[in-house]
């Protein structure tokens, strides 16, 4: 029997890496890691990974592999490719051509504050009841413009790449946002949005420990 039709890819050398990429399946970006890499296939592993058989793309910078899932299990799953890997390409830093007009936003942002309206005198003579429901208004007009950035982020596959645990950090803090609005507002549904808080607080002051740990 001819030997290169039976060989298994994962006899190939394979390169231990911890590398950020994306999976790409149908119309959704998924973050992952690269952990090991050869000419033709990868392990990768992730919060969510595609199911096996099924047909992707692998992508880091300007590199991207076709792929098809050749197992998945437990936040992990192996790659075989469609086409032969140069690792060593992928082991270089990612070429970014948008960092430039990030850095050009960076210098102009940092050239002067944007200019904050002047309340009016009437706001500083409200009552504790009015200071509080419009406090909960600011909240939510706050937590749509997060909201609105967190969507043009995630759907950049160079952000996702670099900055996934960084998204998830924005969303904590989107649904904190929500939360204390709603807790301001005060209603019916008090003992839910508590629990709601607890919850958060939790995963806030675990994001917190996480980034003091680097």
């Amino acid at each position: 029997m001819n030997r290169l039709q039976t060989a298994d890819p994962r006899e190939n050398a394979r390169t231990n890496m911890f590398l950020g990429a994306v999976i790409r399946e149908a119309n959704q970006s998924i973050p992952v890691k690269v952990r090991n890499m050869s000419v033709s296939g990868a392990l990768v592993e992730g919060a969510v990974v595609p199911e096996e058989c099924a047909e992707v793309q692998l992508v880091r910078g300007s590199l991207a592999l076709c792929a098809t899932v050749a197992w998945s299990s437990s936040g992990r799953c192996g790659l075989r490719f469609s086409s032969l890997a140069c690792v060593r390409d992928w082991l270089a830093p990612p070429t970014n051509p948008a960092q430039q007009r990030v850095d050009e936003a960076v210098r102009v942002f940092k050239l002067g504050a944007v200019p904050m309206p002047q309340r009016s005198g009437a706001n500083a003579e409200a009552s504790s009841g009015s200071r509080t429901v419009q406090l909960g208004e600011d909240l939510r007009r706050a937590m749509r413009l997060v909201q609105d950035l967190c969507h043009e982020l995630s759907n950049d596959g160079e952000v996702v790449i670099r900055h996934a645990e960084k998204l998830q950090n924005m969303d904590i803090v989107q649904q904190m946002v929500a939360a204390v609005a709603d807790a301001l507002a005060g209603g019916p549904d008090e003992s839910v949005v508590g629990r709601r808080l607890a919850t958060l607080r939790a995963s806030c002051a675990a994001a917190l420990e996480k980034l003091a740990a680097q």
